[in-house]
C-alpha cells in the first residue's frame, strides 16, 4: 500500500489480508489516498518460479523434493525462503544439486525463531516451547501485531476445521499439516473456542494502547489456551 504526495512516498507492507479487513475504514482511507497492490503468489508453481530465478542468480540447483521441503518450511514466505537459499548456497557451495538433507542440516540449527515456529509449537500443544519462542520474538523486536496475526490465523483455522472437518485444504490448511491440526482439535476443548474471539479483541486493543491490560500477558493467555492449558487456576 503506497500513499503519494508531491514530496513523499509512504510504503506500507502488510501480511495477507482477508476480505473483511480490506473493507475496513483503514483500507478505505488508504484506497482513497494511495494505491493498493497485492503481491501474493497464490500457487506453488508461481512461488517456485520466483525462487528459481533467485537460485539461478546464486548458482545453485535444488531437486524436486528439496523445493517441496523449502516451500513447506517457509509457508509462502518468499523472503525467508530466499534467505534460506542464500544460506544453503554459501554452506554447500561445492554441491551440484541441493537435496532435502542439505536444507535440513543448514537450517535446523538456526538460532532465530520465527512466528512459524510459534505456530508449530501451538499446534503441537507444547506450552513451554511456545512461551520460549514468544519471549524470544518479543526480545528480538518482532512486532506484537505480527505475533497476534499468527496466533489469530491458527485460531481461525482450528475453529473453521472444527465446523468443516472435511474441508481442511479448502480453508487454507496445507496438505502436509492436516493431521497436525486434526490432532490439535482432538486435544482441545471446543468450549475454549468461544473465548478466543473476545481474547483476540482484547489483545488487539492492548497493543493499540487502549485500556490498561498488558498485551504480552494476554498473548501468553492465548498461547496457553491454544495448548489446552490455563495460566490461572
Amino acid at each position: 500500500m503506497a500513499t503519494l504526495s508531491s514530496d513523499n512516498l509512504l510504503l506500507i507492507v502488510l501480511p495477507k489480508q482477508d476480505s473483511s479487513s480490506l473493507k475496513s475504514s483503514f483500507f478505505q482511507v488508504m484506497d482513497a489516498n494511495g494505491v493498493h497492490v497485492s503481491l501474493s503468489a497464490n500457487y506453488p508453481r508461481d512461488r517456485q518460479q520466483i525462487l528459481s530465478v533467485e537460485a539461478e542468480k546464486l548458482g545453485i540447483k535444488l531437486d524436486p523434493d528439496a523445493w517441496a521441503w523449502l516451500e513447506q518450511h517457509h509457508e509462502h514466505n518468499l523472503l525467508a525462503a530466499k534467505n534460506s537459499l542464500m544460506r544453503v548456497g554459501d554452506t554447500f557451495a561445492e554441491v551440484d544439486l541441493i537435496q532435502v538433507e542439505h536444507l535440513y542440516a543448514c537450517l535446523q540449527d538456526q538460532s532465530r525463531y520465527s512466528t512459524y515456529d510459534l505456530s508449530d509449537a501451538l499446534l503441537n500443544g507444547n506450552l513451554a516451547q511456545a512461551i520460549k519462542i514468544f519471549q524470544y520474538l518479543v526480545a528480538s523486536g518482532e512486532p506484537m501485531s505480527l505475533i497476534l496475526w499468527s496466533i489469530s490465523k491458527e485460531m481461525r483455522l482450528l475453529m473453521q476445521l472444527f465446523e468443516q472437518p472435511q474441508n481442511a485444504m479448502q480453508i487454507g490448511i496445507w496438505k502436509t499439516k492436516v493431521s497436525l491440526y486434526q490432532q490439535a482439535l482432538r486435544r482441545l476443548n471446543p468450549q475454549a473456542f468461544l473465548t478466543w474471539p473476545a481474547l483476540l479483541l482484547r489483545i488487539d486493543a492492548a497493543i493499540k494502547g487502549l485500556g490498561q491490560e498488558n498485551p504480552e500477558h494476554l498473548v501468553q493467555q492465548a498461547i496457553a489456551s491454544m495448548c489446552g492449558q490455563s495460566l490461572f487456576d
